[in-house]
């Protein structure tokens, strides 16, 4: 039975996610199921509306848009293709974290070839080889 303290908490978390515009995401294409990482401090619906009309009025503005449209690849609603990867309350962060992601995915494949990835960094390429050592120790 839920206590008083529960629901407290509970819309307490719901008011902090939902102030809390700084996010790190990633838009799946549905045909080859690669992504595309990206932040904002914005709304995520508002986000994923403009790389929609991005496709839509054939404005390869984000690399996004771009692979969808070069590769004729199709996009689907955003439950279906974006997934929210991480909250971030400090919004200088939100770049390095958006730089681990993306190094990340593409060390595993996953990343959408138009997606520029930025200058390695060793410190990011210790995290990824640390966990992925450790997920292949279990």
């Amino acid at each position: 039975m839920p206590t008083r303290w529960n629901f407290f908490y509970v819309l307490y978390q719901t008011h902090i996610q939902e102030h809390n515009k700084n996010r790190i995401y990633a838009l799946t294409c549905n045909t080859c199921k690669q992504a595309y990482i990206g932040q904002t401090n914005r709304n995520l619906k508002q986000w994923y509306q403009e790389h929609t009309r991005y496709i839509r009025n054939n404005d390869p503005q984000s690399a996004y848009a771009l692979h969808i449209l070069k590769n004729k690849h199709e996009y689907g609603p955003m439950n279906d293709t974006m997934t929210l990867l991480k909250y971030e309350q400090r919004t200088p962060m939100l770049i390095p974290y958006a730089q681990l992601f993306i190094q990340t995915y593409h060390r595993n494949g996953l990343l959408l070839p138009e997606q520029h990835i930025g200058d390695a960094n060793p410190l990011f390429q210790l995290i990824i080889n640390t966990v992925t050592t450790n997920r292949h120790k279990h």
